[in-house]
């Protein structure tokens, strides 16, 4: 999103995050694709697409759109605000900080055994493979 410069979306973290847990996977895709496409579109077709895209979003995602902000500009919003969840949560998956679907619940010791623990039930827990890494002998 090189020319996404402000999008009030992403700097209210309640709008992003609403955005990002409610927007559907089509969506996303059709937001993604038709601003891939853009340049493809005759103006015509362009702006009525992105305005049909533009009032499907505000309704369903409860956006309100600034009078100063074009369909184009609201679709970008909505998708950067997106791609850039997505990104950071690969992040934070990637660096351990967070459990993603490749990583497996793994049974940790609450009280490691090199620290005098026991496999007893009662010292066992069920963690995150992330979590238990990170914890690793404490």
């Amino acid at each position: 999103f090189p020319e996404a410069k402000y999008n009030s979306f992403l700097e209210d973290e309640a709008t992003a995050t609403r955005i990002a847990r409610a927007i559907a996977p089509a969506e996303r895709e059709l937001c993604l694709e038709l601003l891939l496409r853009r340049e493809e579109l005759s103006l015509a077709t362009r702006t009525a697409l992105f305005a049909d895209l533009a009032k499907h979003l505000g309704r369903r995602l409860e956006l309100e759109k600034a009078a100063f902000l074009s369909d184009e500009k609201l679709v970008m919003n909505v998708a950067q605000v997106v791609v850039e969840r997505e990104r950071a949560r690969t992040q934070a998956v990637k660096s351990g900080k967070l459990s993603g679907p490749d990583d497996p619940r793994t049974v940790d010791h609450k009280r490691p055994l090199s620290k005098g623990g026991t496999n007893a039930a009662s010292n066992l827990r069920i963690m995150s493979g992330a979590a238990n890494r990170r914890k690793y002998d404490r």
